[in-house]
């Protein structure tokens, strides 16, 4: 994160940018702000954060970003209005060339639902994404850049997938390959992309990422959940556990689609009475034990289809 300006009181200067995409069109009304962001701009004008209002073509709204006087030299900008993807992400490539922290305060754009595969991507790159909530406590009159008020915790989905019956149940594990736990075996499973998607389709996103596998919304099975202080070195992670109960006739499917990607080093199905008596990363195991007892052959619940 660069380092943010400063006015002679010792206060972070924030910026907000509000992009109005039009195609073949020139300019626009500083005065006049609709669509979602006219609440952000509402609050700036209360803060007295300077506003950078651009409309026009792909090419105007780069072009102006450029252009050295339109922000402070450095510091936080906060992202709103309608850019496309393309100009969502180079703008917030160009802010951080000049120095910025880009923010993306993604209940500010009007065109969201067109933008989650770009600010997934921008997620990945450590691009600040916020809601308008959280914008009076970032730019609160603190001498210290801060995005919550108040400590949060991080939450995870974790997956146990399961073939066969009985004693023959099976397990999927992957190798783990950055730490914590480099090199154990651990389930699959990751981080919430914050404000992008629900623990669900979290859980979905990462046995695709990591072990190459799809199944429906409705197959992901909530398990658990744990959220000791100490489970996780990185910090405070709540993690949900969640189960996956693979059809007998789609085993073989599964088995050829099962492909380890992402931080996953290995992927494959083992035993689960061997993976229990291993070593198992983190507190995965109990994840294991209380998807056994809801299992179909344990239970009234339904098999998952692959897809």
């Amino acid at each position: 994160m660069s380092q943010a300006t400063s006015d002679p009181c010792g206060m972070t200067q924030f910026a907000l940018l509000v992009i109005n995409q039009k195609s073949g069109e020139s300019g626009c009304s500083k005065r006049r702000v609709k669509g979602k962001s006219a609440s952000l701009v509402k609050l700036c004008q209360e803060r007295k954060i300077a506003r950078v209002t651009i409309c026009g073509t792909k090419v105007e709204i780069e072009k102006r970003l450029m252009d050295p006087s339109a922000f402070p030299p450095r510091g936080p900008v906060l992202i709103a209005g309608s850019p496309s993807a393309v100009v969502l992400a180079s703008t917030c490539e160009l802010l951080r060339l000049r120095g910025h922290d880009p923010i993306i305060v993604v209940d500010a754009l009007d065109n969201v639902g067109s933008l989650r595969k770009v600010l997934a991507e921008l997620d990945e790159k450590q691009v600040q994404i916020i809601v308008s909530g959280g914008v009076p406590a970032l730019v609160s009159s603190a001498r210290h850049f801060i995005v919550n008020r108040f400590a949060k915790p991080d939450c995870t989905a974790t997956i146990a997938v399961f073939i066969g019956y009985g004693i023959d149940t099976k397990v999927l594990v992957i190798k783990r390959k950055l730490a914590p736990y480099k090199g154990w075996r651990s389930l699959p499973g990751g981080f919430l992309k914050v404000f992008l998607e629900d623990l669900t389709g979290c859980a979905r996103r990462e046995l695709k990422e990591e072990c190459s596998l799809r199944f429906r919304l409705k197959d992901f099975v909530p398990v658990d959940f744990r959220s000791s202080t100490r489970r996780d070195k990185r910090g405070h992670v709540i993690d949900h556990g969640y189960a996956v109960y693979v059809q007998p006739a789609d085993t073989e499917r599964v088995l050829k689609q099962l492909a380890p990607k992402d931080d996953a080093g290995e992927a494959e199905f083992l035993p689960v009475q061997e993976v229990l008596a291993g070593r198992v990363a983190f507190d995965h195991k109990k994840i294991i034990e209380a998807a056994l007892k809801l299992a179909p052959w344990a239970s009234n619940r339904s098999f998952a289809s692959i897809h």
